[in-house]
């Protein structure tokens, strides 16, 4: 600002260019007769001080464009007093506005052909529909060509009892043939006829599994023999040293699980607070182990 601190607005007056001087170069030389710093115009005017450094150079290729110079002179000059019409009409000579070069467009109004999908929209989605309906439609009739029906027949086949042969009819004995001496009548006999014993559906064995109830008895362990007791719901998870999964699942309240392995085994039991482990002869302590109610583990 200037040195009195008084407004540069109302105390700058008219500084008469130099002859043959550019637009720039009058402007520079009008701030520094007025005594005002770069960052002073920069903060009246709100541009930077960069781009007021470089219209005071006539340095007109780093400003945006010809409309954006045209408007910086008109408002600098304002802005120190001087003559803006004299210094756009330099500007034009310095700096020649360019015009904007118009071509018109080459199919002169015609419009585009739409693209293929547009043009053909309708047809595709119809042909999209009949596709399905046909694949329906064969997915239908291959399963009505599977016999018995499909999933109906294997229904009807699992709950058709077997037929169970009957068992062997054991022979009839012979009847007693004793005739008596006097009459020669053949003799009553006492023989009692067979009775075919009624056919008795077999039963089929239940597959074996290793869940009994808590209370029943241990089985013979060995000392890689793994016990759950399930004393509330919980779930668990354990594997062999093969990384199988030999014990999965959530069991009951009052369950019992026996796992026979190859150990290491890994155990990942939830809510451990309601499992009981027996390793072997070993009860272990799942307490260590547990970290937000579930329990992981390894046992050798």
């Amino acid at each position: 600002m200037s040195e009195h601190g008084l407004d540069p607005m109302s105390e700058l007056s008219a500084v008469p260019p130099t002859a043959q001087e550019p637009p720039g170069a009058q402007l520079r030389q009008a701030r520094e007769a007025a005594g005002l710093a770069l960052g002073d115009v920069a903060q009246i005017l709100k541009f930077s001080s960069r781009q007021i450094d470089a219209l005071e150079r006539d340095d007109y290729q780093v400003l945006p464009g010809a409309t954006f110079v045209r408007g910086f002179v008109r408002a600098y000059a304002k802005l120190l007093k001087l003559d803006a019409a004299a210094l756009l009409s330099l500007l034009d000579d310095a700096a020649p506005a360019t015009e904007a070069e118009i071509i018109p467009p080459s199919n002169m109004g015609e419009a585009d052909s739409p693209p293929f999908i547009e043009r053909n929209q309708r047809w595709l989605i119809s042909a999209l529909l009949l596709v399905m309906v046909a694949v329906v439609a064969g997915y239908l009739y291959t399963r009505m060509d599977i016999p018995g029906g499909g999933k109906n027949a294997s229904v009807a086949a699992a709950s058709t009892p077997l037929a169970l042969s009957d068992p062997p009819m054991a022979p009839e004995p012979p009847a007693a043939t004793a005739t008596s001496g006097a009459e020669g009548q053949p003799a009553p006999t006492n023989a009692t006829p067979a009775i075919q014993a009624p056919a008795v559906p077999a039963s089929i064995a239940p597959v074996p599994t290793n869940s009994m109830p808590a209370g029943a008895a241990t089985p013979a362990t060995d000392a890689h023999t793994l016990v759950f007791d399930f004393d509330g719901v919980s779930w668990l998870e354990v594997k062999d040293a093969s990384q199988r999964v030999v014990l999965t699942g959530e069991f009951p309240k009052g369950t019992r699980q026996v796992v026979n392995g190859r150990p290491p085994y890994q155990l990942w039991i939830g809510k451990a607070s309601g499992v009981r482990v027996t390793y072997g002869e070993r009860k272990v302590d799942l307490q260590p182990y547990t970290r937000d109610a579930v329990a992981r583990l390894t046992l050798d």
